[in-house]
């Protein structure tokens, strides 16, 4: 009796689980309109590496960071005053949109991530783009 009771415990709770984006099931999602795919890598970064078709372009350091829209993390991590313009960076994100980061290693993503948090976004952090083992993009030879 026992045994069932686990299992069907098991079951209600694997059907309640809700699903969400990740690196293994990332394409399933790629063209789903819920959801706004964010690339914080420096543009250099991504010649290098490749890319991921649909995400979009908007770099933490060679843009963010340059034009004082964030400031870069001191010592202690994120503050909220390091939101240096609110408006620019909304004009940039959707409200009605989970948004979905990645960036190289991870380590930008996870500030970028409670940047966004704290402005009420929902986000998805994948980390970095180096543990993806779906197929990359390259732009063409310039």
């Amino acid at each position: 009796m026992k045994k069932i009771t686990i299992l069907s415990l098991f079951f209600v709770l694997t059907a309640c689980s809700s699903s969400t984006v990740n690196l293994r099931n990332l394409e399933d999602y790629i063209d789903d309109d819920n959801y706004l795919f964010i690339d914080i890598r420096n543009p250099e970064e991504a010649h290098v590496d490749g890319y991921i078709e649909g995400f979009t372009f908007l770099p933490l350091y060679s843009y963010l960071f340059e034009e004082g829209i964030v400031r870069p993390p001191g010592i202690l991590g994120y503050r909220s005053s390091d939101i240096l313009d609110e408006v620019r960076l909304r004009s940039y994100l959707d409200e009605s949109k989970t948004i979905v980061i990645i960036c190289r290693t991870g380590n930008r993503t996870d500030y970028f991530e409670e940047v966004l948090t704290d402005l009420g976004y929902t986000v998805i952090n994948l980390g970095g783009i180096h543990q993806y083992s779906g197929s990359l993009l390259r732009f063409p030879n310039e």
